[in-house]
């Protein structure tokens, strides 16, 4: 039997649920996506060929499927290969079960519905002889040696295992251990990823807040890989949320974190975004305002295949889906509303203007409800003359015209996956290209055929001027080459923190710098005696990866617009 002791998959309700990065979660096998989950068993007893009867089912009630997940081995534990294995309509499951006789049994009903008993055989060629589970390899034998064991060296070596699933069951196995009997190791622990895993059951042990601080403040940050600040971040929130944080270790955390922030990662700079806003840094609000205006939506999909399974619930699903929040800027403006400090007239207008416009999507039941709680919470924390600020925000009209928002799925598109995707225009849909340039939001920085903003090179007649690999380069990897005249400039300051923005005015005593390229009119004052050293940023304002929402075709489509190949 496979099972990790003290597992933790996330679930939760509402804003509490956990996102499946976290180092304390273990994330799903397979993400199903809507319904409602039912019975469970695996084949083993079925006269089935063998890979069906090694295969786990799962059932849906809600869309009247029975989903068969295909395991296999995934380091200490599995990954999923998800098919569909048999759907009606309606047909509401509820149990299932392989019977003594060779066959799957399974039962309908539920919700005052009429109960059904059904049996599934196999008809075919296929050997249907008994068989045995996967034989485990190496790192799942490891993982039951680790859940057997209370040796502190043993657990130790494993928590800077690749694998995560190890590492999770050597820091649960550290967690039934008195912490003293471990605390000479941490004490003089210096390796990143062991600190970082070995925090985590610190924090939840209720070690000292002192030497837990020491411990994350001592490792190299930049020098983490994105998982690794990932989890870094987690330990940090751990740490701070069970034991505390002084105002000087925040200042401390601040001068750490902030030249990193944004990271332009999304998973990232979600926790960054949280951990900036409860440390109170001072640019916290104006860098996750910018990335909240940023954010690109990208289209939620549920396959015709399910929705076909249930008129009721796939028609409310289906007008969700029409105008479907951006679920990555709702991230950011939850995280905004518990934002104490830094906000000003303009950081005001914005976020309460975007939040109008969220008050207009459609979410679940209760999303009206979590955008005026959000609302509510974020007003409370606001001197009156901006409250006052907050009250002017426009209210949202509905566009004409919707929103272009990218289909998907997107991928993290590198340039020779681009260039293979791109290679062959001739059917592209250029109409749809138009709309892609907006979906990617080319449109916020570069004007083409007239329209757009202007804090980016403007496009029109590009394709007279460069290939389309050398556009796929700009738009995957912006920072390699940046034009003198969109650059921004980097301000090293004296208290040894840095930001990055473009002059918009300067006085005597001040600059005016602007740090969001979607949104130049948004502005901060640094004082001039504040600067210890300006120079050219080596990062691009357009961030790499916009293009990552779109599908091939949707990418073709774009590519054909911007270059305006296949007009006829």
């Amino acid at each position: 039997m496979h099972y990790i002791d003290g597992a933790e998959f996330g679930w939760r309700t509402g804003t509490a649920k956990w996102p499946a990065y976290y180092a304390d979660s273990l994330g799903a096998v397979e993400n199903v996506g809507p319904g409602c989950p039912t019975g469970v068993s695996f084949g083993f007893g079925t006269k089935f060929p063998a890979d069906y009867q090694r295969a786990l089912y799962i059932l849906d009630w809600t869309f009247g499927r029975i989903y068969t997940l295909h395991l296999e081995p995934n380091g200490a534990t599995y990954r999923a290969r998800r098919e569909t294995f048999l759907s009606g309509k309606p047909l509401p499951l509820t149990d299932i079960a392989a019977g003594p006789d060779g066959s799957l049994y399974f039962t309908t009903g539920g919700r005052g519905l009429v109960s059904a008993l059904y049996r599934v055989d196999y008809v075919g060629n296929e050997s249907t002889k008994p068989v045995q589970s996967l034989a485990l390899n190496d790192a799942q034998k490891l993982q039951i040696k680790l859940q057997a064991s209370s040796d502190v060296n043993t657990l130790w070596n494993a928590l800077s295992s690749p694998d995560r699933t190890l590492r999770y069951t050597a820091r649960i196995g550290l967690e039934k251990l008195p912490l003293k009997q471990w605390l000479p190791k941490y004490n003089a622990e210096n390796k990143p990823q062991t600190l970082i895993t070995s925090t985590l059951a610190f924090a939840r042990m209720k070690g000292e807040q002192k030497l837990a601080t020491k411990k994350l403040l001592g490792i190299d940050y930049a020098k983490l890989s994105v998982n690794q600040k990932i989890e870094y971040l987690r330990a940090c929130s751990l740490v701070w949320i069970r034991l505390g944080c002084s105002d000087s270790d925040k200042s401390a955390f601040i001068k750490k974190l902030s030249n990193h922030y944004p990271s332009y990662d999304k998973n990232l700079d979600s926790e960054l975004a949280r951990a900036m806003i409860y440390l109170d840094s001072p640019l916290a609000v104006t860098k996750t305002i910018a990335l909240m205006q940023s954010a690109a939506g990208e289209k939620q999909e549920v396959s015709k295949e399910v929705l076909e399974g249930n008129d009721t619930y796939a028609k409310d699903i289906l007008n969700m889906l029409k105008n479907h929040p951006e679920t990555q800027a709702l991230h950011y403006a939850l995280m905004l509303k518990n934002a104490k400090s830094g906000w000003n007239e303009k950081t005001v207008l914005s976020y309460y203007s975007w939040l109008n416009k969220a008050s207009s999507k459609s979410g679940g039941r209760s999303y009206k409800g979590f955008i005026n709680n959000i609302r509510k919470e974020a007003l409370d924390k606001l001197s009156e003359p901006l409250k006052k600020v907050a009250a002017s925000a426009p209210q949202y009209k509905a566009p004409k015209e919707p929103i272009a928002i990218a289909e998907g799925p997107g991928r993290n598109w590198d340039l020779e996956s681009a260039q293979a995707a791109t290679s062959d225009l001739s059917k592209a849909n250029i109409a749809n290209g138009k709309k892609m340039f907006q979906a990617a939001l080319c449109i916020r920085c570069h004007t083409m055929g007239g329209s757009g903003g202007n804090s980016g090179p403007k496009l029109t007649n590009v394709g007279n001027r460069f290939s389309t690999k050398d556009v796929l380069k700009a738009i995957i990897d912006p920072s390699e080459v940046i034009s003198e005249q969109y650059h921004f400039s980097q301000f090293d300051l004296k208290d040894g923190s840095s930001t990055r923005g473009k002059v918009m005015q300067e006085d005597a005593t001040h600059l005016s710098i602007a740090l969001n390229p979607f949104d130049l009119s948004q502005v901060i004052k640094l004082k001039k005696s504040e600067i210890k050293k300006t120079s050219h940023s080596p990062v691009s304002p357009m961030p790499p990866a916009l293009i990552n929402s779109l599908n091939p075709s949707e990418l073709r489509d774009l590519m054909s617009y911007l270059t305006q190949q296949n007009q006829g």
